[in-house]
């Protein structure tokens, strides 16, 4: 293990001891030591952006495309490409540099960035934006490129030609072969990674042939993946039925003025047609929704106990954002955040790989840890590793909503109760081995009348749940910062700064970003922001109009972001809203600025966050009912089915509804202490 780590250790980009000049350049990011930073007053309509949160900007990449970027303006085209080339050269996976809407403006220092692009997401923009710039590119560096790759016998090799030779012929072939090497033995997710890198690399080329060859392998990698399952048309709902969920510890059932995204929260995930996952505050049932049962019940911490010792138990702020338990399955094996770190006695949570027992014969007792870390100790198939080994995580809060992309394990990280570090972390899915790690920002809770440094608060909040977006992930720290990054390799595509939200403000919830794969769009409402943001997962959109892909959206009578679909004029965002002193599910489109108001529900009826959308029909639950909605006809209700929690009186009826799932012909719903299982018809 102690490889992983080494090199972990040398990916982490530049982010102590910056220069002045830095500073001076970064201004929006925030000084290194003690002090507040300079407050950013634009960008895109919103107002000041109130954002003092530290971003780890590669100075001597940032230098050297500024660098290189005077030299194109001053026609020394050598100079230029050299200088473009060392920028990625001496930098390191992950590294970021002040994002440029377009090659005139890098020529100027930019003294207050809004955006940053991962160093190899630079150099690749660069070269987009002027095809002279990538043909006098390939002309210089064609032949050191096929010589790198001739040396190039291993993976990490042929990686490091593609990353440094990008729109070359060996970058070209780099990127093939990894493709090919990931699809051979058996990782789509990472074979779609390299051919998506390598359609770039062709497209700068200008060869059909090159073009062709990518889009052969991506045709055929299409055909691998498993049709997309029709749902099925309904229009209301059949007979239910209610399945107990026994958890001593929690989660304790919402008040009625509870505001919505505090508190935890019970998540679940489909792990087949008729089986779910609910993640409750200690334990992970499974539930064959075809018999009505749980069929397994598992305790993550007790699975580890004797190995690394019991995490202290889950608890949430009362503010949003709260600690939403939300698993994620391959298929096969369940990966879960349990517990929660209390740093005052130095003691992390945990991060699982779970393997259930039911459908393959076994029973609750036979369930195991594939692997998990606490703090800097990992257990796993080949043992448990030294505290010195795993230094690097020493004492962090895995956040709740981990991802399972290819064969990477993903959680956010946080660590310190002041200033806040937020990282990316990603562990092999089958060893539980480190495959790499990325400091994202810095930066502190939002309190009243304090900057940066959120001091002892008592108040501890969460990272967003992650996205997945295809190969990559969006990660929202709620410090002021949302970032995509590759799954494969931590390479970071883009990260953007929100504007952060009066502290006496109502902001979102901080729910999970939301991403539409046929627009390519994500919209992001960060916690501590009062903007709902519209992103290109793609690339951010150069030129005065980006990096946004349409103006920010005030947050008006938002509250939550639960999804993003397709409409007839372009992407819709669907919103939990305020409706004076109701509630209601809207529509917001990105384009047009339009939002559209469902049913108003009756006053002190709050919805629940977690709805299910799948083309025309859209699931969401409040309180006390089941809601069943037709987006193609304005929101138009088609039927409500009133919830029935098991030993829940009239009276307390509020304690019911939850987040929502729709598999096959079934909508479950997530109580705190239940599942509500309903037919569709």
């Amino acid at each position: 293990m102690s490889g992983f780590f080494a090199a972990l250790a040398l990916a982490q980009p530049a982010a102590v001891a910056a220069p002045a000049a830095v500073i001076a350049r970064t201004a929006a990011i925030g000084p290194q030591g003690a002090g507040t930073a300079p407050t950013i007053d634009l960008l895109a309509g919103e107002g000041p952006l109130r954002n003092q949160c530290f971003v780890p900007v590669d100075e001597a990449a940032a230098e050297r495309f500024l660098e290189g970027d005077r030299a194109w303006a001053e026609e020394r085209v050598a100079d230029a490409l050299d200088a473009w080339r060392l920028a990625v050269g001496e930098s390191q996976v992950g590294a970021v540099v002040p994002w440029i809407a377009d090659l005139d403006a890098a020529t100027t220092e930019a003294s207050q960035p809004r955006a940053f692009d991962g160093v190899e997401e630079a150099l690749l923009a660069r070269l987009e934006l002027s095809p002279i710039a990538a043909a006098a590119w390939r002309e210089r560096f064609d032949e050191a490129s096929d010589l790198d790759l001739r040396a190039a016998l291993i993976d990490s090799a042929l990686a490091g030609v593609e990353r440094r030779w990008p729109g070359t012929s060996g970058g070209l072939r780099a990127a093939l072969a990894l493709g090919d090497r990931a699809l051979e033995r058996g990782y789509p997710v990472e074979a779609r990674t390299w051919y998506d890198r390598a359609a770039r690399h062709a497209r700068l080329r200008e060869e059909q042939a090159s073009a062709t060859a990518v889009e052969r392998r991506r045709t055929a990698l299409d055909g691998l993946q498993p049709a997309e399952l029709v749902a099925p048309r309904y229009g209301g709902f059949g007979t239910g039925r209610q399945v107990a969920l026994v958890d001593e510890v929690g989660p304790p059932p919402p008040f009625p003025s509870q505001p919505l995204g505090a508190g935890m929260r019970a998540g679940m995930v489909a792990c087949g047609e008729d089986l779910v996952a609910v993640q409750t505050a200690s334990r992970v049932h499974l539930v064959d929704l075809a018999r009505g049962e749980a069929i397994e019940t598992i305790e993550p911490a007790e699975l580890i106990a004797e190995v690394l010792g019991v995490p202290p138990q889950a608890y949430s702020a009362e503010d949003p954002p709260g600690w939403p338990l939300q698993p994620a399955t391959d298929g096969e094996a369940l990966l879960v955040v349990a517990g929660r770190a209390t740093p005052s006695r130095g003691r992390g949570n945990a991060l699982v790989l779970i393997e259930p027992t039911s459908g393959r014969g076994g029973g609750p007792a036979l369930a195991r840890a594939r692997w998990a870390v606490v703090d800097e100790r990992w257990s796993g198939p080949d043992g448990v590793g030294s505290p010195a080994l795993l230094a690097e995580l020493d004492n962090v809060e895995f956040q709740p909503g981990p991802a399972l992309v290819g064969r990477s394990a993903l959680a956010q990280t946080r660590r310190g109760s002041g200033e806040i570090e937020a990282h990316l972390v990603a562990l092999d899915s089958v060893t539980g081995e480190p495959r790499w790690r990325l400091l994202l920002a810095k930066g502190g809770e939002l309190v009243p009348d304090i900057g940066r440094f959120a001091g002892a608060t008592g108040r501890r909040g969460s990272g967003s749940p992650l996205t997945v977006c295809g190969p990559q992930v969006f990660v929202g720290t709620q410090l002021g910062l949302g970032s995509l990054v590759d799954a494969v390799d931590g390479r970071v595509r883009w990260s953007v700064l929100n504007r952060r939200k009066p502290s006496e403000d109502r902001g979102w919830t901080g729910s999970r970003a939301a991403w539409d794969p046929d627009s390519g769009l994500l919209a992001w409402a960060p916690a501590d922001g009062d903007y709902l943001y519209w992103l290109a997962v793609g690339g951010l959109p150069r030129g005065p109009e980006g990096p946004f892909v349409e103006a920010p959206a005030p947050i008006g009578s938002g509250l939550s972001l639960q999804g993003l679909v397709a409409g007839p004029t372009g992407p819709v965002a669907l919103i939990l809203a305020r409706a004076g002193n109701r509630t209601a599910l809207a529509a917001w489109e990105a384009r047009s600025g339009a939002r559209r108001e469902a049913l108003h529900l009756l006053p002190g009826e709050p919805l629940r966050e977690g709805l299910a959308e799948d083309g025309a029909r859209v699931l969401v639950s409040s309180d006390r009912a089941l809601y069943l909605f037709d987006r193609t006809r304005e929101l138009l209700l088609l039927d409500r089915a009133t919830l029935h929690p098991p030993g829940v009186t009239p009276a307390g009826r509020w304690a019911g509804g939850g987040a929502v799932l729709r598999i096959g012909n079934r909508a479950v719903v997530a109580g705190h202490d239940h599942l509500e299982l309903f037919e569709l018809r």
